[in-house]
């Protein structure tokens, strides 16, 4: 209340439609909070004065991610053809349902102050002078969960390359409100609570949501010539536009704007309020210990409207044990005593993905389009899988999005890969995080493959295990029938060799590494990157990574793999001479044939 005054003399300076978009912003208490912070973004408060710009270099913030500075399109080159692009804009085929919806939209932003009233072509020239102006084409779609959303197309006319970026994004992912637990966990550690202490404490987990969370960023006033969308009113029988006063959902600047206050609205209740909240865009999670009876997430909320940017009660979400975040379910009852906290894919959207997979087995088709649609769904569920799982064994789906011709029946390879996902999305393979630190010691690997002309492909595998001392050297030649189905593909032959012995290892070693953590070295690039990834750029390495990462699941088995210079891998003189290895010999590894 007492930097009340201050908002008031700060407004008076505002210009134009900035003064509508942000009058409910306390820009006193931003300004205070921004100096009290030694927040970086300094210019934060100037911003809700004179408006946020989407043209040229953005302002650099402290705030977000750098990347290089990018090449951006001059004012002069955008408009050079503005009249002819309206042209092209207005000669397009017309879909009429979908235009209703979009200048419904285009009137709900009216009538909440974030447009102004529907304009014809005439009129805007009129207003800003011919070919001085240029919109954005407003286009429809249809989310999963079936709500219609309006987007403009900061693509089409040039309007996004007409801006440069030397910040971009780093967003949370689903897994946050696991990250917010593994944190208060390391910092109770660091105080020296007593682990049965905190063990028996209990979380809560609950969300928000910024409602129109970008029209609330003003745009700058000088700019409102190129933030114009337009649809076509069939009452009218004609375009209409509409000046955007907000930032406008489809730019790429309007990500950058909205994030700059975004940032500041996630560290100020972080700071003065000690909370465990994080946000995605407008969607927000915050993780409170059961015995603050949800008084944490009140005043965070308290501490929203304070600023002017309260949350929408319709989807508030009261501290509970279970709660949905992007699409993740999370669980924190007895997670502190449990130490592990699960995250499972939302019922609907597995539900969906199975669906997809039975109807394409059922029809035995699946065209370029239903293979993309297909991979997206399926991209997110595996996150709320074990691990890396599901990401590998999908080439053949990826081949029939990019590569493949008509016709668009399933080949056997991919009636294979829809009978492996329908098993898949039907395992209860819910991710897992430990908050608490392993009592164990990591088991540290390496393994290498050898292959040339002098004698059969050949593999090892060397495991320490540093809590009992175990040294276990497993050693294999390739077998006939893989060399010869490997040998077609020159490329990938030592890859596939060289990937063969992580598989070899993880199946001879499942009693020791059942439960546990390691460490695994290698040395080639392309196994290290499926590896990481959970998938590679090869039907025959795609469908190891499959299997590698199934395995690591069944073992509930955590992996860090590194990569190793050959001339530093301990396991490569193994993988040449198998048991005749004079350095297994000398550091007393105990060695198994293996077979493949």
């Amino acid at each position: 209340k007492r930097m009340e005054g201050l908002s008031t003399v700060l407004k008076k300076r505002q210009r134009g439609s900035v003064a509508s978009i942000a009058k409910g912003v306390h820009l006193g208490l931003i300004a205070v909070a921004v100096i009290l912070m030694a927040w970086p973004d300094a210019r934060l408060v100037i911003r809700y004065i004179i408006g946020f710009s989407s043209l040229g270099p953005l302002e650099y913030t402290g705030v977000l991610r750098e990347v290089p500075l990018t090449e951006f399109t001059s004012y002069e080159e955008l408009m050079r053809n503005a009249n002819g692009t309206i042209d092209k804009l207005e000669a397009q085929a017309v879909e009429h349902e979908s235009h209703r919806f979009l200048i419904a939209a285009c009137e709900k932003d009216q009538a909440a102050g974030f447009g102004s009233k529907l304009f014809t072509r005439r009129e805007l020239d009129e207003r800003f002078g011919f070919g001085n102006w240029l919109p954005l084409p407003r286009f429809e779609i249809i989310q999963p969960n079936g709500k219609k959303r309006p987007i403009d197309n900061g693509r089409a006319y040039g309007h996004n390359e007409a801006a440069c970026y030397q910040e971009t994004l780093d967003c949370c992912t689903a897994a946050q409100p696991a990250a917010h637990v593994m944190a208060f966990v390391e910092e109770a550690e660091k105080d020296g609570v007593p682990l049965p202490e905190l063990m028996e404490l209990e979380m809560e987990t609950g969300g928000d949501d910024l409602p129109d969370a970008y029209r609330w960023v003003p745009g700058d006033p000088d700019e409102e010539a190129l933030n114009v969308i337009g649809a076509f009113d069939e009452r009218s029988n004609c375009w209409m536009y509409q000046i955007i006063y907000g930032q406008v959902f489809g730019k790429a600047a309007a990500v950058i704007n909205f994030h700059r206050i975004q940032r500041f609205m996630q560290a100020l209740p972080r700071r003065w309020l000690m909370v465990l909240l994080s946000l995605y865009f407008d969607d927000a999670t915050l993780q409170d210990l059961k015995t603050a009876r949800g008084r944490g997430q009140r005043q965070m909320r308290a501490l929203f409207r304070m600023v002017g940017l309260p949350f929408a009660p319709t989807k508030a979400v009261d501290m509970c044990q279970e709660h949905d975040f992007l699409g993740l379910v999370h669980n924190v009852e007895g997670c502190l005593k449990t130490g592990k906290m699960l995250l499972r894919p939302r019922e609907r959207l597995l539900q969906k993905a199975l669906t997809l997979v039975q109807e394409h087995l059922s029809k035995w088709t699946c065209t370029p389009a239903e293979a993309s649609k297909i991979r997206g769904i399926l991209g997110f569920v595996f996150t709320g899988l074990y691990g890396k799982s599901g990401r590998g064994g999908l080439f053949p789906l990826l081949q029939r999005q990019y590569w493949d011709t008509e016709p668009w029946t399933l080949s056997d390879t991919l009636g294979r890969v829809f009978g492996f996902l329908e098993d898949l999305l039907g395992c209860p393979m819910s991710r897992e995080i430990q908050l608490y630190r392993s009592n164990l010691p990591p088991l540290v690997i390496a393994s290498d493959g050898r292959l040339d002309e002098k004698s059969p492909a050949s593999i090892a595998v060397l495991l320490v295990d540093l809590l009992d001392g175990t040294r276990w050297a497993m050693v294999a030649e390739v077998p006939l029938v893989l060399r010869k189905a490997w040998e077609a593909d020159s490329e990938k032959y030592i890859a596939l060799v060289e990937q063969s012995a992580v598989v070899m290892g993880l199946t001879m070693a499942k009693s020791i590494m059942r439960n546990r953590d390691f460490y695994w070295y290698e040395d080639n690039a392309v196994v290290l990157a499926g590896l990481s990834k959970g998938s590679s750029n090869g039907e025959e390495l795609d469908k190891g990574n499959a299997a590698i990462h199934l395995l690591m699941a069944e073992l509930r088995s955590r992996g860090w793999f590194e990569y190793i210079e050959s001339k530093s891998n301990w396991s490569d003189g193994a993988s040449r001479l198998l048991e005749g290895d004079p350095w297994i010999r000398g550091h007393n590894f105990v060695t198994t044939r293996g077979e493949m």
